[in-house]
C-alpha cells in the first residue's frame, strides 16, 4: 500500500501536468485571438 506522502506526490504530479496543459491551451488561445485582432485591424474601416 502506498504511503500518504506518496499519494500526495502522485496527485501533485497529476495536477502539475494538468496546469501545464492548461497554460499551453491558454497561450494557444491568446495567440489565436491576437491573430484575429490583427486581421480586424488590417480590414478597411
Amino acid at each position: 500500500m502506498a504511503s500518504v506522502s506518496q499519494l500526495r506526490k502522485e496527485e501533485l504530479v497529476k495536477v502539475d501536468a494538468q496546469v501545464d496543459r492548461l497554460v499551453r491551451e491558454v497561450n494557444r488561445s491568446i495567440a489565436e485571438a491576437d491573430k484575429f485582432i490583427q486581421a480586424l485591424e488590417k480590414e478597411p474601416a
